[in-house]
């Protein structure tokens, strides 16, 4: 059986490829090819989040339902099986290689530029977690080049089995990540045109409303932070400053660049994927922004008491703004 694994990255419209192939599963039959229902995550069944989680210390478990899928696919007479998680680049390469012994496997993976993608993961970190550093210490933290875990994927399926894609709508086929992915995996452009389109409304928060949240953040669990996203995702609208690209001062990006130029030298000789960019100030909101935050703090604190949010109270309890 020939499977491809979709393996994220994060923030890169996983979850609109997700959505997209779970809702063209008769299509993707007449090609010949599965998404199959196993291994699919419970509540939204589009994606295979559960399945790729095995992989970080269940092979037992995994390799019975990789023989689930294979046996999904052939009941319908097809010949290749797709999955999609962004949790497989997460997990022990060598755990999903033992599950998929004896079949054939391409592996592909999205990367955004270094700078673009610590940004975006850190406002969701902040939007729908409990991160409360400022971006470099984030950017610090959660040091991770694409090419120590792209290798370990390389090591057990072959160079060459391993496809990382830049993620950069203007050069993706038709500017959507579904349509490269398919394209990726074989289909024609006349078979991919009728493919769904999907938009995935994932906002990023930013500018001083990223800084409140971050300020929350001090004093609440991880539980609590998930609970709180519907809140902060209304708060967004309040001011367009709320939403949108956040300001990367010169010396952040100088230090995105110094921890990963060779990252990107080392994709660029083994993948021939080009993701050095030479570091400067990225415009958009600041975090916090001085001017504005007396007036965004009675803005945001002033709308949450009037929809009794669990913001508001959680500001209120530890007076967030005067520990700023």
């Amino acid at each position: 059986m020939k499977f491809y694994l979709h393996i994220g990255t994060n923030k890169t419209g996983t979850s609109s490829i997700q959505r997209s192939l779970s809702d063209s599963t008769e299509l993707l039959a007449e090609n010949g090819i599965c998404y199959p229902d196993t291994g699919r995550d419970d509540e939204y069944r589009v994606a295979h989040h559960p399945f790729a989680e095995l992989g970080r210390n269940f092979p037992r478990q995994m390799a019975e339902q990789v023989a689930s899928m294979v046996e999904e696919a052939e009941s319908r007479g097809l010949d290749s099986i797709i999955l999609s998680s962004e949790a497989f680049h997460t997990v022990h390469a060598h755990i999903v290689g033992q599950a998929l012994k004896g079949h054939d496997v391409e592996v592909f993976a999205f990367l955004r530029p270094h700078a673009e993608y610590y940004s975006s993961w850190y406002r969701e970190a902040v939007k729908s977690k409990n991160a409360k550093a400022p971006l470099d210490a984030f950017i610090s933290n959660v040091y991770q080049p694409y090419f120590y875990w792209l290798d370990r994927w390389s090591n057990v399926f072959g160079l060459s089995h391993v496809h990382p894609i830049e993620y950069d709508r203007s050069k993706l086929l038709l500017h959507s990540s579904t349509y490269q992915l398919l394209h990726e995996i074989g289909l024609s452009e006349n078979v991919i045109k009728k493919f769904p389109q999907h938009t995935y409304e994932n906002p990023s928060i930013s500018g001083n409303l990223l800084y409140t949240k971050r300020l929350i953040n001090r004093h609440i669990s991880l539980t609590t932070a998930h609970s709180l996203i519907p809140e902060v995702l209304l708060l967004s609208e309040l001011d367009f400053t709320f939403r949108g690209p956040l300001h990367i001062p010169q010396g952040t990006a100088e230090k995105i660049y110094n921890l990963y130029e060779s990252d990107c030298l080392r994709l660029q000789d083994s993948y021939g994927i080009d993701l050095l960019r030479e570091p400067h100030e990225v415009p958009g909101h600041k975090s916090p922004d001085p001017e504005t935050l007396p007036h965004h703090k009675n803005v945001l604190l002033s709308f949450a008491k009037e929809n009794d949010f669990e913001v508001a109270k959680i500001i209120e309890k530890f007076n967030v703004f005067e520990q700023h």
